[in-house]
């Protein structure tokens, strides 16, 4: 957890980061295909559902995020959760607009932070959150509340920003030397490999798959975006 303050300067460089975005092509079609490797993970256990509840923990002001892009068509209904507000798209390119309002009509957006989800218990089949724990107040709550709202045998796409350990402790240094720099304030949290699985077993999750491309990589290496596919335990 971090103290509430941290938070909301998280949220106010988040939300003027996303305030470019929505007036840049480049930047927006970069939004768009940023995580689709993540597909590769996940096809195996949805390929032959259909009808699945799903839901996406923040989605993003942009309004769409990962699986109405790449999974909708194994959804009966997507629900997005954002604190932030969903921002009007302000582009010269109307086919691109028009693009991206279709993939935000798949998704119904609840404004709400992922430790407060308003949702029955057991209410999703397919849970996602993808970039989005390094920026929020209690990473391990939201991983609870997921676990709350799953549904028996529900499973979970996970993307998070990860430091080998030889990074992660100069990260942090610098973190001390430079505590002002934007991107630092909007990424309060810090991961290793190990801590994120940590974090998941803990609050009740199972690992299914895991991307394994740079395992050999977790002593030395850049900070990279990780993925699981995880399982509720007990289903």
């Amino acid at each position: 957890m971090i103290a509430q303050e941290k938070w909301k300067d998280a949220q106010t460089v988040e939300a003027a980061y996303w305030a470019e975005i929505v007036q840049r092509e480049d930047l927006l079609l970069y939004e768009l295909t940023e995580h689709s490797e993540v597909i590769k993970l996940l096809l195996p256990f949805i390929s032959e559902k259909t009808g699945l509840r799903a839901l996406e923990v923040g989605i993003g002001p942009l309004g769409v995020g990962f699986l109405a892009v790449y999974a909708a068509v194994h959804c009966a209904h997507i629900t997005g959760v954002e604190p932030l507000p969903i921002l009007n798209i302000d582009v010269v390119d109307q086919a691109l607009k028009q693009y991206i309002l279709n993939l935000r009509s798949r998704v119904e957006v609840v404004p709400a932070k992922g430790e407060e989800l308003p949702f029955d218990e057991e209410s999703f089949d397919l849970l996602c959150c993808i970039n989005v724990l390094d920026h929020v107040w209690t990473p391990q709550e939201i991983l609870k509340e997921m676990a709350r709202v799953a549904a028996p045998g529900a499973l979970l796409v996970l993307g998070v920003h990860t430091f080998a350990l030889m990074d992660y402790w100069e990260e942090l240094g610098l973190r001390l030397v430079k505590p002002t720099f934007p991107n630092f304030i909007a990424h309060p949290h810090v991961f290793t490999w190990r801590r994120i699985e940590s974090l998941l077993r803990s609050q009740g999750w199972g690992l299914c798959q895991v991307d394994r491309q740079h395992t050999h990589r977790r002593l030395f290496g850049k900070r990279r975006m990780s993925f699981w596919i995880a399982t509720k335990e007990g289903s």
